[in-house]
């Protein structure tokens, strides 16, 4: 087996990606919702954003509201925020929205997708053996 050979990153390759590395997680999503035959848009979380979920996750009174939270703060389409949907599913606290439109397993794959596109990812660094400098 072949063992690949990993390049050191430089300052150089930094300043040439800036531009790029800034805009990595900027942008939306669009998922479909198999159950309600339709499509739905999320703005994809910014690094402050998916702190603030990932803090409330942490947190055990807060760790069942994270994913809500998550959700109701990056929907963009519809807009959960909308004062006539609130009021048409008398919704006591705004982010209530989040489970009465979709199913648990759905709130939690939307979160999940959501902090993958602000960039919290597992899985994306190894430990490198040959450096190639």
């Amino acid at each position: 087996m072949t063992k690949a050979i990993v390049k050191q990153l430089t300052i150089q390759d930094l300043i040439r990606d800036k531009d790029k590395n800034k805009a990595k997680n900027a942008g939306e999503t669009t998922v479909k919702i198999e159950r309600l035959g339709a499509a739905v848009t999320f703005e994809n979380p910014d690094r402050m954003l998916c702190m603030d979920a990932l803090e409330m996750a942490r947190n055990p009174e807060t760790t069942d509201q994270a994913d809500k939270f998550l959700v109701y703060s990056v929907m963009k389409n519809p807009n959960l925020k909308d004062p006539e949907l609130q009021k048409a599913y008398e919704c006591v606290e705004p982010t209530d929205i989040v489970q009465e439109i979709f199913e648990l397993g759905e709130i939690s794959e939307i979160a999940m997708l959501a902090l993958e596109k602000g960039g919290v990812k597992r899985g994306t660094i190894s430990v490198v053996e040959d450096l190639k400098n």
